[in-house]
């Protein structure tokens, strides 16, 4: 039989002495009770415990942001004000492309190659019959090697023993060297090395190891026949040369060549090495660079208007063959030997210079 007094209504387990205080127990941590609905239009007051509005710190409420009188920025805008494009920076093509310095090296070394192959086979040769096959391919190969490293370090002088120059005093054709001063920054070159010719007919040439270990040689006439203007273009078109890498192939031909030539006194092989048209392609770079074709075709046709060179002259005896393609004026002393369709000829430049 139990007790009254300790009697428990049903489902109550928690031993609470209050009915329905377990579920009070159970919503308190749960889910938080739904707000009363406010009728519509009705301001909601805060509670009496001094809670705050959310979104409204220290209690009191956010005021609306106004807008902007102006119209909205657009984008990439500073201050309202529409951005500035970009400037738009292209680059000047350059005077030559690395295509053609490439291929400049490459014939001459292929000339350097060829040039020492001939020598080394007759070496071979001889040795084999005097002593063994197997001395011969080793005599052959150590020669072509020998040749092929040294020709492109002696060409150069023996190009200026060809041509005869001389080294230029530093109070000699002042005009002509502050032109060289001002104009190789716009070649990106080096000063070359500036060499004479005593030879009153003017003329220009170009050799050397690189564009940057270049040797530029002129007659001594050439500053009192040209102007400033053209003589600016007949320098413009030698260091064309050097940018190029054409003094690479010249020295190189005349070193390998100058023994066949001289035997011969024929210059077509030279001419066919060193490439024909590259004296028409050094002359489109130069007004590029000086950006005024007529002073150059002015210095071309003057030199069409020079005489016969005197007797003693480079350009009068038999050598001038080894280095006459060479020269800015290669029909120099040989007016009436012009080859139709040629394009390194004078008469031929004058023509599309007139065009540009």
């Amino acid at each position: 039989m139990t007790d009254a007094g300790s009697s428990r209504p049903p489902g109550n387990s928690d031993g609470g002495s209050r009915p329905g205080g377990s579920a009070r127990r159970r919503h308190r941590g749960g889910q938080r009770r739904s707000p009363k609905l406010q009728p519509a239009g009705a301001a909601a007051r805060p509670s009496g415990s001094g809670a705050k509005p959310a979104g409204a710190p220290g209690g009191k409420p956010k005021r609306p942001r106004q807008a902007a009188s102006g119209p909205a920025n657009p984008e990439g805008s500073e201050g309202g004000r529409p951005a500035r494009p970009a400037p738009v920076t292209t680059e000047p093509p350059p005077l030559v492309s690395d295509h053609e310095v490439r291929a400049n090296r490459r014939r001459a070394a292929t000339t350097c190659a060829l040039g020492a192959a001939s020598p080394s086979l007759v070496v071979g040769v001889v040795l084999g019959v005097a002593v063994s096959t197997l001395a011969g391919v080793i005599g052959a190969a150590g020669l072509f090697v020998l040749l092929t490293v040294s020709i492109p370090r002696i060409a150069t002088r023996i190009a200026l023993v060809v041509i005869g120059a001389r080294p230029l005093g530093d109070d000699e054709l002042p005009r002509f060297q502050n032109l060289v001063d001002g104009l190789c920054p716009t070649f990106g070159l080096r000063r070359p090395i500036l060499m004479a010719l005593d030879e009153a007919l003017p003329n220009a040439c170009s050799v050397g190891s690189g564009p940057d270990h270049g040797v530029l040689v002129v007659t001594t006439g050439l500053e009192q026949v040209l102007d400033l203007i053209e003589l600016e273009g007949v320098v413009a078109h030698e260091l064309s040369h050097l940018k190029r890498s054409d003094v690479v192939v010249s020295s190189v031909a005349v070193a390998v060549l100058a023994p066949f030539i001289w035997i011969s006194g024929s210059d077509r092989l030279l001419h066919r090495v060193l490439g024909t048209g590259r004296e028409l392609l050094a002359d489109k770079v130069a007004v590029r660079a000086v950006r005024y074709p007529p002073g150059l075709r002015a210095a071309l046709e003057k030199f069409e208007t020079m005489g016969e060179p005197r007797a003693g002259s480079l350009f009068a005896r038999r050598r001038l063959a080894m280095s006459r393609w060479l020269w800015i004026d290669p029909a120099v002393g040989r007016r009436g030997e012009d080859v139709v369709g040629d394009l390194d000829l004078t008469s031929v430049r004058v023509e599309a210079l007139t065009e540009v």
